[in-house]
């Protein structure tokens, strides 16, 4: 595991976690913008590139103990995608952590054939904006290309990696950790709305859920200083 570190010491910390089959240079615009406010701790995990580890519980034991090592216990954390469900797990875990922040995570029991006809209509919309998930690789075309890439690369590992997490036990300990799920609501993998988070609300009493319409999960990768004040007007 590699772990990178932007932004001055003297600011306050954050851990971001990345999507699966992603890599953190990919996210070089949001880890720029964040950096400006925070010290960004940014490990390797999840990327086909470099090591792949396609167990979840194995990254989160990764993650774990990253976090002691580095004392990372009382930061932000962020987490986007697969990233973002482990960072639910370690606001369970970690009672210190300040606040996390989970986009578009990829929650276990959320594919279900009721889902099917939003997702259809999202794949619909995607065409209609430039937000989307196919646009949004045109519209920054060595993000979208690097992307789709790694996945290419391996495609078989990518979807095992992805139902290794969507199948995943859910947390047990109750936590008063503040989460805000942000959900970008363009999306053609998944729907998330208000009655799918409660059984996670057993788990965090506090969990918020704010949606931003019209903006796919991955324009996080693609336009990262945008997204990232999005994020940041909704916490």
């Amino acid at each position: 595991m590699t772990i990178e570190t932007y932004g001055s010491a003297e600011n306050p910390r954050m851990l971001f976690l990345h999507g699966y089959g992603a890599h953190p240079k990919l996210y070089r615009e949001f880890i720029e913008a964040a950096s400006e406010n925070y010290q960004v701790f940014v490990p390797e995990l999840f990327g086909l590139s470099g090591h792949c580890r396609r167990d979840f519980e194995e990254n989160l034991k990764l993650i774990r103990n990253m976090v002691r090592h580095h004392e990372l216990d009382g930061s932000l954390v962020v987490g986007h995608s697969y990233g973002a469900l482990a960072a639910m797990h370690l606001a369970a875990e970690f009672p210190a952590i300040q606040r996390a922040v989970a986009i578009n995570p990829l929650l276990p029991q959320l594919f279900h054939a009721g889902k099917f006809r939003l997702q259809l209509g999202n794949m619909q919309r995607d065409l209609r904006y430039a937000t989307g998930e196919t646009r949004g690789m045109l519209a920054n075309l060595e993000v979208g290309l690097r992307y789709g890439m790694n996945v290419l690369a391996n495609p078989l590992g990518y979807i095992q990696g992805a139902v290794t997490a969507i199948t995943t036990q859910l947390p047990r300990s109750k936590s008063s950790v503040p989460v805000d799920l942000v959900y970008a609501d363009l999306d053609s993998l998944f729907h998330i709305e208000d009655e799918d988070l409660g059984r996670w609300r057993d788990i965090f009493p506090g969990l918020r859920l704010f949606q931003i319409p019209d903006y796919s999960h991955n324009w996080i990768i693609y336009h990262g200083r945008f997204a990232y004040d999005k994020m940041r007007e909704n916490f």
